[in-house]
């Protein structure tokens, strides 16, 4: 008989922990309701405890489960690391829920086929080639059979639940077999889209791609898939496609045949592009049986006729764009669609289409005339094609987005200046605080008269003479070549990715309030010295390094820096900036920023020392990871922080973050840090990010109720039960620590994203 050393709790309703030598069958084990023994050596017991109702015994040498199924009583049990190979007697446990028996020899679970009432079942790292007995476990919510020999995982989704929270696979044999490819995708996204799962349409989403061979997609089915992504993979066949089904998105995936997509009556959205259609042409006509279509996207297919699409009355959204098709008298028929892309054809006449359309992009065509377009249209595109008449657009009042290559004087309610003949975009958005537009600025006639206008600009070369004449306040230009910024005269100006080198010129412009030179090759910035209006500026992606201009733009609140060339910040000791984003610069000394400021960025620098943080009390916001900080001393006092990043640095005391009660975000991952103790009180916190420091005790995080993201990866946490109240948690990353027991996270229903080794 082996002897044993335990302590038990008062009454035996309480759990009874063996650590050393104690009487294995006396009265007091043998009646515990709650019994666990971990790192002993229980070879081979007499008897086992036989009123309890949780059994735990972890690590202990544990050959045979003899005995234990003359407990019926046994609810959950773990059997985890032993050298269990037979585990017959398991098979009376009608009442158990949960089980994990990892870490065995076990190569047979038939045995199992009664314990209906599982939902939990853990078999990691034993000999298992078949699970079919799993075919019996209707309620299953929790599988692990990750390193195993299994080879048919498809009883894994035969009764699968809804709510299943994870299904881990990983390092199973791998053969040919599709249904051994495709797992650990359907697992993965049992885990991603958890909660979409869980709602009341079982909105089911899956992606498939990176070059599978698709044999077959009959897994789907025991998924209830309602919305499905193929990407690149080859030998699709859609015979197997659920009935569920109801969004389809295939693309970059050469298919030998759509038979079989005529059964998803159910299907709404189809997306075929590039799939090869041009050589299932006979086959297109299948569509037609898909009476609940509404949306079809088949681009990019060199189709030359699509005369199938007349009798798909019901679609309202059809692309149908970078083809080779000449004739769309096909369209003639669809009183419904509402929006049409039919860009890079060789289509002529657009009399077929019907005033039912809204959007309409006919771009890249051959038509000459569009006078029979309705004034439905609140879209219209009408690029590269051989118009010369745009009188009808005067008539269309309800255009928001116009897009031509020449637009001439009063022939568009939009844009009617004669300076705009280039390709351009017009986005009539009216600022008026009573929001009410009522179209007026379209019944104008003349740009000129037209307020509070926006002009955006990409990839054109332009007239910059005609801007004044616009009267618009804001203008944005994305790669563009050859600015002429001594013609600009706007509020707000935006010129980014234009490899712009020279702005003189731009102090001409003196009513400025808001400029963006964002991602261009800006050295020099002397001349906004003179933009003594400006409160916003953005100069991010440069290759500035003197910034002794802006001294003197005393209206300055918002300031961006990030990724130049600074190592100065004197010039900005006399401004009140509220905003100053400084990330990726060559800064080591941080004075000469004043305490007006309430987000403060300085990410990725050459900063050790804090001490001039010690006045701005006003931060709401701060990064500073990525530097040279081992002492936090200096932010003490900060207690307005709402948000702190000090990742990648050399800190390994964080005890003066204990007073920064306001905290709702906090980054310490990559640092050096052991003791959690200086957070515990920080109650407010939502996200908190420890991953990669040296943390192996987690106990002061008990009582951070309201995290919603925690990251733990790569410690040496062996103990998540300070977790178990958290139960708001919708991210946790565990991986690459030393947990072995997760029941303390298990019923978090809020989980999302759950990562672990």
């Amino acid at each position: 008989m082996m002897k044993f050393d335990g302590k038990m709790q008062n009454n035996y309703n309480q759990q009874l922990q063996i650590n050393q030598k104690t009487d294995f069958l006396s009265q007091e084990v043998m009646n515990a309701t709650q019994f666990k023994a971990e790192n002993l050596i229980i070879e081979q017991p007499d008897k086992f405890p036989k009123m309890t109702q949780s059994l735990i015994i972890t690590n202990c040498f544990l050959k045979t489960c003899n005995g234990l199924g003359f407990n019926q009583n046994i609810i959950h049990l773990e059997l985890v690391n032993n050298d269990i190979e037979n585990i017959y007697e398991l098979g009376n446990l009608h009442l158990l829920k949960y089980l994990d028996i990892s870490r065995n020899k076990v190569s047979n679970i038939s045995q199992l086929q009664n314990c209906n009432q599982l939902e939990t079942l853990k078999l990691a790292n034993n000999k298992l080639q078949n699970i079919d007995v799993i075919n019996n476990f209707s309620k299953l919510i929790q599988l692990d059979i990750s390193n195993n020999e299994v080879l048919i995982l498809l009883p894994i989704f035969s009764h699968i639940n809804f709510d299943v929270m994870w299904v881990s696979i990983q390092n199973t044999t791998q053969t040919q077999d599709i249904q051994t490819q495709l797992w650990k995708y359907i697992a993965v996204m049992i885990v991603r889209y958890r909660s979409s799962i869980k709602t009341t349409q079982y909105d089911v989403q899956l992606t498939i791609k990176d070059d599978l061979e698709l044999v077959s997609l009959i897994f789907l089915k025991y998924l209830k898939v309602t919305k499905l992504y193929i990407n690149s993979c080859s030998n699709v066949s859609f015979q197997d496609l659920p009935q569920t089904i109801k969004f389809l998105w295939v693309c970059d995936t050469p298919l030998q045949s759509i038979q079989g997509i005529q059964n998803c009556k159910s299907l709404t959205n189809l997306t075929l592009r590039r799939d090869n259609l041009v050589q299932l042409q006979r086959e297109l006509f299948l569509l037609l049986e898909l009476s609940s279509l509404i949306y079809l996207d088949i681009a990019q297919n060199f189709l030359v006729d699509v005369s199938f699409v007349s009798k798909l009355s019901q679609l309202q959204t059809l692309n149908i764009s970078q083809n080779a098709i000449s004739s769309i008298s096909c369209l003639q028929n669809l009183k419904t669609l509402q929006c049409l892309d039919m860009s890079y054809n060789s289509v002529e006449d657009v009399s077929y289409l019907t005033s039912s359309l809204c959007q309409l992009n006919i771009s890249y065509n051959r038509v000459k005339l569009i006078s029979c377009l309705r004034s439905n249209l609140v879209f219209l595109n009408t690029c590269h094609n051989e118009i010369t008449d745009f009188s009808v657009c005067s008539q269309m009042t309800n255009l928001i987005d116009f897009r031509s290559d020449l637009i001439i004087q009063n022939q568009t309610g939009v844009v009617t200046d004669k300076c705009t003949q280039a390709p351009l975009i017009v986005q009539t958005e009216l600022y008026s605080k009573q929001q009410q537009t009522e179209n007026d600025h379209f019944k104008n006639k003349y740009v000129s008269k037209i307020q509070n206008e926006i002009l955006s600009i990409e990839n054109e070369q332009f007239d910059f003479k005609c801007i004044n004449d616009l009267k618009i306040k804001e203008l944005n230009l994305f790669k563009c070549e050859q600015i002429m910024l001594d013609k600009i005269n706007v509020i707000h100006l935006s010129i980014e990715h234009s490899e712009l080198k020279n702005i003189i010129g731009i102090e001409s412009n003196e009513q400025i309030q808001s400029l963006s030179l964002r991602f261009n090759q800006i050295r020099c910035i002397q001349p906004l010295k003179g933009l003594l209006n400006i409160s916003k500026l953005y100069l991010g992606h440069n290759a500035i390094s003197d910034i002794e201009p802006l001294r003197n733009l005393k209206y300055l609140s918002d300031l961006d820096l990030k990724f130049n060339k600074i190592s100065n910040l004197e010039p900005l000791k006399d401004l009140d900036l509220i905003s100053l984003e400084l990330e990726s610069n060559q800064i080591n000394n941080i004075h000469g920023i004043k305490n007006t400021c309430t987000k403060l960025g300085l990410k990725s620098n050459l900063i050790a020392n804090l001490e001039p943080l010690k006045q701005m009390t006003q931060l709401t916001e701060l990064n500073l990871s990525n530097n040279q900080i081992q002492s936090l001393n200096s932010l003490r006092q900060l207690l307005n922080l709402k948000f702190l990043q000090i990742s990648q640095n050399q800190i390994n005391n964080i005890d003066p973050l204990k007073t920064l009660t306001n905290l709702s975000l906090l980054d310490l991952h990559l640092n050096h840090i052991s003791n959690l103790q200086p957070l515990r009180d920080l109650i407010l916190l939502k996200d908190l990010n420890l991953s990669e420091n040296t943390i192996s005790n987690i106990e002061p995080l008990r009582n951070l109720l309201n995290l919603q993201e925690l990251r733990l990866n790569k410690n040496s946490i062996t103990n998540i039960e300070p977790l178990r109240k958290i139960t708001g948690l919708v991210v946790l990353n565990l991986q690459n620590n030393q947990v072995e027991n997760f029941g303390a996270v298990q019923q978090h229903k809020n989980i999302q994203k759950y990562i672990i080794d």
